[in-house]
């Protein structure tokens, strides 16, 4: 008795134009939502097939991040794999970008492959680790070899994410970007031509647990690295992000001590004028209501709004082109102008487990010139410990371990004294190492606002998620989850 294997396979079919450098080669949006065809939206109209056809493997979504979207469902299907063929010469692992929009469950595939440029002997994949972040590397051929992780995000919350991976050999960097921001890196040194992309799974079909679960939408190939500034056009508006308004100053979430600010942006590469919306209040700039509404300029600057002190300000700019009625909407950026007080501390209030070496900074008031520093294990004596000073950072040199320590900014604009806050913080606790096998200690003993302290010696102190009960334990208290 023979037993026949079917393929499920998703095919991208390619034509043979090879593109100028720099430049986006590939732009599949997954909006078409019927059956088993997808369309390239660049130039090159790279359109895919998915074929054969079977809801039970892969299906069309409408709940894509932009529209429609493709939700893989079956980890034990001998494949679903979207695949694109590449033309010879069209892109080198050497100068490569890759972008798309993934929504993982939280019951996710382990090492299922979402992404994959397949070269003539290597693959160079992107997967997501153990726990619930990406691994990104190559398998295969002769090396050399790269391999890294991303750190402190866990995509497996059912949320649309944005991945970006850029490689560049003449930077000698991979790096991995999540929701627009760097992420990771690891040295890199390959070359090696792309014969496919494929999404959904490896090299090997036959690897039948190595399918990726969950959605993805709007893919996109680069054959250059893109920059940490595109990456960050690329995640507010997609891979048709050069007709958009980008480069906001002051930086998105910035904030600033004058209200002298003058807003700039870089004009999207088919702008002739730019609409700009500012606002205290993020939904009128979103929806651009009269109220928001600043007029129409022909230069890539706008100053001369009525800026007040501890206020935030939301501001947009969509760009017109020469038509004047093709417009590219901008996204919202936001700033804001500190107070006269300074603010934003560090180590936070309140922080706990903070090295006695810690350096203390904060955001200096609006338009302060001069910084006194205060500090002291007794709220209500603080010492002055740094009088006057330019600079809105203080050393106090060795803390105590495991000691509270209150601390305070007065700041001095040239015509008063503007006193600040009293903050907090506790310093980690001295643990020396009694057994040198004993890498890892955790008791619960103590509420340390969600850290668990590693009573080993060795630093290995967690953050505990949720909010678990403390009762009484096994010995002494313990954490009910």
């Amino acid at each position: 008795m023979h037993k026949t294997a079917i393929c499920w396979v998703i095919v991208l079919v390619m034509g043979l134009t090879v593109p100028v450098s720099a430049e986006l080669i590939g732009y599949w949006k997954l909006d078409e939502g019927k059956e088993g065809k997808f369309l390239d939206e660049t130039d090159y109209w790279h359109d895919g097939t998915i074929s054969p056809w079977d809801e039970s493997v892969v299906k069309w979504t409408i709940d894509g991040y932009a529209g429609n979207a493709l939700d893989f469902l079956s980890a034990t299907s001998l494949t679903t794999l979207v695949e694109a063929p590449l033309p010879a010469g069209i892109l080198d692992i050497s100068e490569a970008t890759c972008s798309f929009w993934m929504n993982m469950p939280t019951g996710y595939q382990a090492w299922g492959v979402v992404f994959d440029l397949l070269g003539t002997a290597a693959d160079n994949s992107i997967e997501p680790d153990a726990a619930g972040g990406l691994g990104i590397g190559n398998a295969g051929g002769a090396g050399p070899w790269y391999w890294f992780q991303t750190t402190g995000v866990r995509l497996n919350d059912n949320q649309w994410h944005h991945v970006v991976v850029t490689y560049s050999r003449g930077a000698s960097k991979c790096i991995a970007y999540v929701d627009g921001r760097q992420n990771a890196s690891a040295a890199f040194n390959y070359s090696e031509s792309i014969t496919k992309v494929r999404i959904g799974g490896p090299r090997y079909y036959f690897n039948v647990w190595r399918r990726y679960l969950g959605r993805l939408d709007e893919v996109a190939v680069y054959n250059h690295a893109l920059s940490a500034a595109e990456v960050q056009r690329l995640s507010w508006y997609g891979p048709q992000w050069p007709k958009f308004a980008g480069g906001p100053e002051p930086a998105n979430g910035a904030t600033l001590a004058t209200v002298g600010v003058t807003l700039r942006w870089t004009a999207g590469e088919t702008a002739v004028q730019h609409h700009v919306y500012v606002s205290e209040s993020r939904d009128d700039v979103k929806n651009a209501a009269a109220g928001a509404d600043q007029g129409v300029t022909t230069t890539t600057t706008f100053s001369n709004y009525p800026w007040k002190i501890g206020k935030t300000y939301f501001w947009r700019v969509d760009e017109v082109e020469a038509d004047g009625v093709t417009v590219h909407p901008g996204v919202v950026w936001s700033f804001t102008i500190a107070m006269k007080s300074a603010s934003e501390p560090v180590p936070a209030n309140g922080a706990v487990l903070v090295d006695p070496n810690a350096v203390l900074t904060w955001t200096a008031g609006s338009g302060a010139l001069f910084h006194s520093v205060y500090l002291g294990a007794d709220p209500a004596k603080l010492t002055s410990v740094a009088p006057a000073q330019m600079d809105a950072t203080y050393d106090p040199a060795q803390l105590a371990f495991g000691t509270t320590y209150y601390w305070r900014v007065d700041e001095f604009d040239g015509a008063a004294f503007v006193k600040g806050d009293v903050w907090s913080f506790k310093t980690t606790p001295d643990i020396p190492i009694t057994d040198p096998n004993l890498v890892g200690f955790w008791n619960f003993d103590q509420d340390e606002k969600g850290v668990a302290i590693d009573w080993s010696g060795h630093g290995h102190h967690g953050r505990i998620s949720g909010e678990p009960n403390s009762i009484a334990g096994y010995n002494l208290n313990a954490w009910a989850f």
